[in-house]
């Protein structure tokens, strides 16, 4: 007959599993020794080995140990240590949780007045969170060629001295290694400076004939106009700008 041994792992040291949020899972730390080696597992938090107890979410037969409906709490690193007095052998898991990713951006409409500051808050369920992008009717917005734009953090965009070129749809582009999620906005302008759009140049005229000059402008609300002469307001203005 054999004598004793110490314990000796009959599975890799090091295995690596994903899971579903809401899934149970199973980790094993199978080992053979004899005396038959007994099983202690302990979880990785913060550089520090926490032994793993057993309760209404985990529970341990022999060399194994079930975590009962996964979330993303329970992401990280467990060890197995399979011990007897001959000696002891130790088994890592890496855990890694995922849950389908879902996004939505707050306010999902908003109006705000030409010069004055917009933000926008896109709130993500669901992980790991790999990367997040916002686009501004479909482009990517570029905070490094514009001080107006920034990011407070990935989540949240200001956008500030807002103008017309700002208006449109926002999104918000979340990626995982397995899928996608994007969440939309609009940004509505409401009262905007006037932007001159048409104006008159420098001209050279005989008297007597009439002159034409024409001056357009947008804004909201509608801009009113003023014509002066030499500085002096213009009573009677023909119809028309």
């Amino acid at each position: 007959p054999s004598g004793p041994t110490a314990p000796r792992l009959m599975q890799r040291s090091q295995i690596a599993i994903s899971a579903e949020r809401g899934s149970d899972v199973h980790l094993t730390c199978s080992a053979q020794g004899s005396p038959p080696p007994q099983f202690s597992w302990y979880r990785d938090i913060n550089g520090h080995s926490i032994p793993v107890e057993a309760s209404s979410k985990i529970q341990f037969w022999g060399d194994l140990m079930q975590i009962k409906r996964v979330d993303g709490q329970d992401a990280g690193r467990y060890v197995c240590h399979a011990s007897n007095q001959y000696g002891e052998e130790r088994a890592e898991t890496h855990l890694s949780v995922t849950s389908k990713l879902n996004a939505r951006i707050q306010p999902r409409l908003q109006e705000v007045n030409s010069g004055e500051s917009a933000t926008m808050n896109c709130t993500v369920e669901g992980y790991p969170i790999e990367s997040v992008e916002w686009l501004h009717d479909g482009v990517p917005v570029l905070t490094a060629q514009d001080n107006r734009i920034r990011l407070l953090a990935p989540l949240v965009l200001v956008v500030g001295s807002l103008g017309r070129r700002d208006k449109g749809m926002y999104q918000c582009l979340v990626r995982s290694d397995k899928e996608n999620a994007q969440a939309t906005a609009e940004l509505q302008l409401g009262d905007t400076v006037p932007e001159l759009q048409y104006t008159f140049i420098e001209q050279a005229l005989r008297p007597g004939p009439p002159v034409s000059l024409r001056c357009s402008a947008t804004g909201s609300p509608p801009p009113s106009f003023t014509w002066l002469l030499d500085g002096e307001p213009l009573s009677e203005i023909a119809h028309g700008h």
